[in-house]
C-alpha cells in the first residue's frame, strides 16, 4: 500500500490546523444526536431546548412566518408542545404552534448560533469561523451590487450631516 499525499485525497494543506471548525462540527454533532434521540423517544424528564438560529441563513425555511426584517436570529424551545421533529445529516425540521397555528420549520445545523437545556444547565455557543465571515459578507455585497440602485436611494430627511458639527 503507498503513501496517498493530503493534496490527492482532496484535502489542501494549510499553515494550520483549524480547531474551531473541528470543535463546531464536534458540538454540532451533539446537537444533531440529541434532536435524533428526542425525535424518537421524546424529551425524558424536565428536559427541554432553546435553538437559536439565523433565520436569514440561505437554506432555513420558517415559511410564512412574519419577522422583523431587522431580526437576525430566533430562538425556538422544543418542550411541552412539538411534533414531527426529523433530522437529517445537514438540518432538522420541526412543527411547532404559533399563535394557535401549526408551523413547519426547516433549520440547517450551519444556521444554528446556540442550544441550551436549562433543565441540566448545558449549552453550547457556535462561532463563525473567518472564512465563514468573509463568505458571508461576499454574499450580502453580491445582492446589494445586484439590486436596483433607486432601492438604496435615501431621502435627504433620512441623511444628516455631520459637516455642521465640523470646527
Amino acid at each position: 500500500m503507498g503513501y496517498i499525499k493530503p493534496v490527492e485525497m482532496g484535502l489542501q494543506m494549510s499553515e494550520s490546523i483549524n480547531y474551531q471548525l473541528h470543535v463546531n462540527d464536534a458540538m454540532i454533532g451533539v446537537v444533531r444526536k440529541v434532536l435524533a434521540d428526542a425525535s424518537k423517544n421524546g424529551l425524558p424528564g424536565k428536559h427541554c431546548f432553546y435553538i437559536t438560529f439565523e433565520i436569514h441563513h440561505p437554506d432555513v425555511n420558517i415559511g410564512d412566518l412574519s419577522l422583523n426584517p431587522a431580526d437576525r436570529e430566533m430562538t425556538i424551545v422544543l418542550q411541552n408542545y412539538f411534533r414531527d421533529l426529523v433530522v437529517h445529516e445537514d438540518c432538522f425540521s420541526v412543527t411547532l404552534n404559533f399563535s394557535d397555528e401549526d408551523k413547519t420549520l426547516q433549520i440547517p445545523f450551519d444556521a444554528i448560533r446556540a442550544f441550551f437545556d436549562p433543565s441540566v444547565d448545558f449549552g453550547l455557543r457556535f462561532e463563525r469561523t473567518s472564512s465563514e465571515l468573509k463568505d458571508k459578507l461576499d454574499e450580502i455585497e453580491a445582492n446589494y451590487a445586484n439590486t436596483d440602485d433607486a432601492e438604496h436611494a435615501t431621502s435627504d430627511e433620512n441623511v444628516i450631516s455631520l459637516n455642521r458639527y465640523r470646527e
